[in-house]
């Protein structure tokens, strides 16, 4: 198959020169999956942050594709190091540009997704940003992703926000991951000797009004999976709260990163909202 054919049997549409889809590696809202037709293979890119090895992985599994390479640049070692420099570089100036989040329009969405709680200073607001799909300047909700033990932004998640912040953005995709985010997380507190560690960013505000513990936001099923912790004793006890994703894919990646912080000596558990489809903020705000 090639690129159309995919994002067609995905649900997908036409984005500009490219297809854009639900990514299949993830349990995905909304479409962050863009495919095109590479000279040697098909180009895939998730905005979600899922690896493309992944990506094909999944395609694989629903018979979307039957052994298509990816297309891999020439020297690509030395070519993603480069480029993981360049998107970490505009990453941290879109962080620099950013402003405190409190009393803007991230501050109005986050409040219309049931939290009113101080906004972390890991999230902030930046008025102006251009949408790379569509070419549109929006507002946007920006959260800083940082790697343990390192407190260097490496990464940027950006959420495209109507003008009020009353809700997302009109677009495709509305949120988007720029810079290299594996192992990494939005920092919503300090580390601690409990931690909760979960997907998504509003999840994670959740929790943090709830429980008063210290959260981070891994941001993906991958980011869960790869996630470094710090160093023990911090993060000598962990919960995941796993969403519980329809496919299963966030639940497998709760098992995969709790087999790994047991491997660590770290003491685990597993927490997942009752209903199939349902992450924590879903089940919080059923309860509001």
């Amino acid at each position: 198959m090639n690129a159309e054919a995919i994002a067609k049997a995905l649900g997908g549409r036409k984005a500009g020169g490219a297809w854009s889809c639900r990514c299949p590696a993830h349990d995905d809202r909304n479409p962050s999956l863009v495919i095109s037709d590479g000279n040697k293979g098909l180009l895939v890119h998730c905005y979600a942050g899922c690896e493309p090895i992944d990506v094909l992985s999944a395609l694989r599994r629903l018979r979307l594709v039957d052994g298509r390479p990816l297309e891999q640049p020439r020297h690509r070692h030395i070519e993603h190091r480069d480029d993981d420099a360049q998107r970490t570089a505009v990453a941290q100036r879109i962080w620099r540009e950013s402003k405190p989040a409190e009393r803007s329009p991230a501050a109005a969405y986050l409040g219309n997704r049931g939290y009113c709680g101080p906004i972390p200073p890991t999230i902030r607001y930046h008025p102006s940003l251009k949408h790379s799909a569509t070419g549109l300047l929006l507002p946007c909700m920006v959260a800083a992703v940082t790697v343990a033990p390192d407190c260097r932004v490496v990464a940027v998640h950006r959420t495209f926000l109507l003008a009020d912040g009353r809700g997302k953005a009109p677009v495709t995709p509305d949120k988007m991951m720029l810079g290299p985010c594996g192992g990494g997380a939005v920092r919503l507190a300090p580390a601690g000797p409990t931690m909760i560690v979960c997907e998504g960013l509003e999840t994670g505000l959740s929790l943090l009004a709830a429980t008063g513990l210290p959260v981070w936001a891994a941001l993906s099923a991958g980011g869960v999976e790869s996630l470094v912790l710090p160093p023990l004793p911090l993060a000598g006890e962990v919960v995941i709260a796993a969403d519980n994703d329809a496919s299963g894919r966030g639940q497998r990646a709760a098992e995969v990163a709790a087999a790994r912080f047991h491997a660590d000596g770290r003491r685990v558990r597993i927490a997942l909202p009752p209903e199939p489809g349902q992450d924590f903020n879903d089940l919080m705000m059923g309860c509001g």
